[in-house]
């Protein structure tokens, strides 16, 4: 109520002056009471700053408010250099295994025996029931024999299988040649089966190589891998 007592009271000392009813002012010139009528009319409006208009757009007379500028990051010449920093090397190294570490269980050994070329495995002569594999021609079987041996007193699970094991031969220089998955029950890249206490089990691998390789091989390497790790093995 008093700031509408002050804006009631502005206005009619506004009409004062356009009416001349204060007689006792002096006599002004038309300019005169232009200006003074100009700045009435400005108090009257700073009073009334803080009501809203439909017709008077008031934010005219507020203050404006400052814009804060962003902050300029310094300026980097072209020619400097970044700082040193140490660097840190988050390459894991996988160290190789042993065929034993990487495939066989706890209490469980293997060893590797020697190899043989062969057109048919198992020989002819050997009995088995259950399968036999005839190289391709010009092709001859890489046999690699191996011995796994329980050597606790208890019966161990051997579970070569579920390793997802992979296998592969390089003779002399020449491309690696994997190795053959087959229904051979004793293929040791996929045996499983138990091995009861201080008993012992044959394997072998085998891998189809041209018969010139073969016939010229004189350095031989077998490397296995799994989700664990990989391990080389020097057959010749």
């Amino acid at each position: 109520m008093k700031r509408k007592s002050e804006i009631c009271a502005i206005g009619f000392l506004i009409l004062t002056f356009l009416t001349g009813c204060a007689g006792g002012l002096p006599e002004m010139s038309a300019e005169q009471e232009n200006a003074v009528v100009e700045y009435a009319a400005g108090v009257l409006m700073r009073h009334m700053k803080d009501f809203d208009s439909r017709l008077v757009d008031l934010s005219l007379y507020k203050e404006p408010v400052k814009e804060q500028e962003p902050e300029k990051e310094p300026e980097q010449g072209g020619m400097d250099q970044p700082a040193d920093t140490d660097t840190i090397d988050v390459t894991e190294e996988v160290s190789d295994m042993t065929l034993q570490q990487l495939l066989m269980p706890e209490g469980m050994e293997i060893s590797y025996t020697g190899f043989a070329f062969l057109d048919t495995y198992p020989p002819e002569g050997e009995a088995n029931p259950y399968f036999r594999l005839d190289a391709s021609e010009g092709k001859k079987l890489l046999v690699m024999s191996f011995v796994a041996y329980n050597t606790t007193e208890e019966e161990i699970k051997c579970d070569v299988i579920s390793l997802n094991p992979h296998f592969s031969v390089t003779i002399n220089d020449t491309k690696p040649q994997n190795a053959l998955h087959t229904m051979l029950l004793d293929d040791l890249s996929t045996y499983i089966g138990k091995v009861e206490a201080g008993g012992t089990v044959s394997l072998v691998l085998l891998a189809e190589i041209d018969e010139d390789v073969a016939a010229a091989a004189t350095e031989m390497k077998l490397n296995a891998t799994t989700e664990a790790g990989s391990a080389l093995l020097v057959l010749q």
